[in-house]
């Protein structure tokens, strides 16, 4: 699921970096996202949706909650001791590369001139 959610996650920045407007092909993409993972989701996702009053075929929505569900559901199985598909599990924030900290102020191993990404 984690490995599926990344796959996803990346071909997506590709269409934005290609200056694509991945929301205009959401109504196409999610519901085949949604096959890739379990029935569950997709009622969630339903769920999610209503409540937040947003677009079934909002990809970058979907891709923000389909994050933390992956995220969850391997944190859980992490709790309960099962086994992951891959033993050497990195969380998809991770394994992206996403950080929500900002650099601490007068680090001395990054100059004040380097530009921070977040993505």
């Amino acid at each position: 699921m984690n490995g599926t959610f990344i796959e996803s996650h990346r071909r997506i920045q590709a269409l934005r970096a290609l200056g694509e407007d991945v929301n205009g092909y959401g109504r196409v993409l999610v519901p085949k996202l949604l096959r890739a993972f379990p029935p569950e989701i997709l009622q969630r996702w339903i769920v999610h949706v209503k409540w937040q009053g947003l677009s079934e075929g909002d990809i970058l929505k979907f891709m923000e909650f389909l994050g933390e569900e992956v995220d969850g559901a391997l944190i859980t199985q992490k709790i309960r001791g099962e086994s992951t598909d891959n033993p050497n599990y990195t969380p998809s924030t991770a394994a992206l590369h996403v950080s929500s900290k900002q650099p601490r102020s007068g680090r001395k191993d990054r100059h004040k001139s380097e530009p921070f990404c977040v993505l």
